[in-house]
């Protein structure tokens, strides 16, 4: 019944019941894969502080390490070269993570913008769809109520 009373709401529309649920569930289907991008990039900021962290132990490690050559105190050469190797390498990882995340950024702000205007499109053009079938429906009634007048006198 309700069906049947929202195909006659849209019946001389310019839009159906069909392209407005259609419409939902294309914005809904571009909302779920937003959703899977930000969870992605969320992903990638977990990974750049972990590494983060890394780093900062390597540096930790690499400092203590540092300070015992200057007491003049007794270090693993290979030890420091590996600590050293290992903080460039966490640092070329953090710049790249860096590079990432700030792209994903883009995209994901242009996607979500780009949705939003197709969003809005899709309700101006419903709303003005809907405007039309109030105004055929206030003509019409101000028909019908004429006739009723007519066919009372």
């Amino acid at each position: 019944m309700m069906a049947s009373k929202l195909n006659d709401f849209f019946e001389g529309a310019d839009i159906t019941l069909e392209d407005v649920l259609n419409k939902t569930r294309d914005a809904a289907e571009v909302i779920g894969k937003k959703s899977a991008e930000r969870l992605e990039l969320s992903r990638k900021k977990v990974e750049y502080f972990d590494t983060k962290s890394k780093l900062n132990r390597q540096y930790e490690k690499y400092g203590r390490m540092s300070y015992k050559v200057l007491l003049g105190e007794e270090v693993d050469d290979y030890e420091m070269s590996e600590c050293a190797a290992k903080i460039s390498q966490l640092k070329d990882k953090l710049d790249l993570l860096s590079v990432d995340i700030e792209n994903a950024k883009e995209q994901f702000n242009e996607a979500v913008s780009s949705a939003t205007q197709k969003a809005q499109k899709a309700y101006e053009d419903i709303k003005k769809e809907v405007e039309k079938v109030n105004q055929k429906s206030d003509a019409e009634i101000e028909v019908e109520a004429e006739q009723a007048a007519e066919t009372a006198e």
